[in-house]
């Protein structure tokens, strides 16, 4: 938290959110001593943190629906609407309502968005590369849930849960329940307005550089169950309205710094 560009940070409380472009200076100190038997030494330190806007997502980008709740090929161009299998330049939308499953395979894109029903990548070898944080690379919301257990998918950042105020917040659920499992280099965010749901288990892996659990709506969480399942990120931040990690049946969960509010709940097992 800071109170702007290039002015000193308030060194009260942790708190998580996002940085506007600009120069942050961060400062601090250590005090050691030993006791009444040796003066206090004091050491203070000065930190300059210059973050910059991310580079626009291609142009040339378009999203390609897929056409109808059944179950189908991704190379077949006939399932997509328009007629046009998504190359890596366009944007892959599974926004109908049903329960079906998508023949993947090795495929590129700029990004995946499942917005409604229960859709299942089978087989996927799947990259998406979007450099936005706020459309992410990978996306479920709409009470949509996506759901893999073989293959896996190298992405960016993920947002878990619908991310605007139109009409009542919705759920967004990811499922990898074996398999190579997601690969993710940025953020992500279980929960953002709607709820957000991340179930590992199987022997999944899952990793992301940071992550962030909660929502405005009560009770986004996570939960890492079953030998071999193995969760893997930067800094974990749990705020909002009663956030939970579930941590069981030998999966493991290894982070970097958690921040967590009064309102958070960690259940069985523990982080490295």
């Amino acid at each position: 938290a800071g109170d702007g560009p290039g002015l000193r940070l308030v060194d009260s409380e942790s708190a998580s959110g996002f940085l506007q472009p600009g120069t942050y200076f961060l400062s601090g100190f250590t005090s050691t001593s030993l006791g009444d038997t040796q003066a206090a030494a004091v050491s203070s330190y000065t930190m300059s943190l210059t973050v910059s806007a991310a580079p626009e997502n291609n142009p040339d980008v378009q999203e390609i629906f897929w056409r109808t709740p059944t179950s189908g090929s991704f190379e077949d161009e006939g399932n997509w609407s328009p007629d046009d299998v998504p190359d890596g330049n366009d944007s892959a939308i599974f926004n109908k309502a049903g329960n079906y499953t998508v023949d993947v395979g090795l495929q590129q894109n700029n990004r995946v968005e499942v917005s409604r029903g229960r859709v299942t990548f089978s087989n996927p070898l799947y990259t998406a590369n979007a450099l936005s944080t706020e459309l992410a690379s990978l996306r479920v919301n709409g009470n949509g849930r996506l759901t893999f257990s073989d293959g896996g998918m190298s992405v960016r950042h993920v947002i878990l849960g619908d991310i605007d105020t139109v009409g009542p917040p919705r759920d967004g659920t990811l499922a990898i329940l074996g398999g190579v499992g997601l690969i993710g280099d940025g953020l992500m965010r279980i929960g953002a307005v709607g709820r957000g749901i991340l179930l590992l288990g199987n022997g999944g892996d899952c990793t992301s550089a940071t992550t962030s659990i909660g929502s405005f709506e009560s009770g986004s969480i996570a939960t890492i169950t079953g030998d071999g399942s193995e969760w893997t990120t930067g800094n974990l931040t749990m705020t909002g309205s009663l956030p939970k990690l579930t941590i069981e049946n030998g999966a493991s969960v290894t982070s970097g710094e958690v921040v967590a509010d009064a309102t958070s709940s960690l259940f069985a097992g523990a982080i490295r």
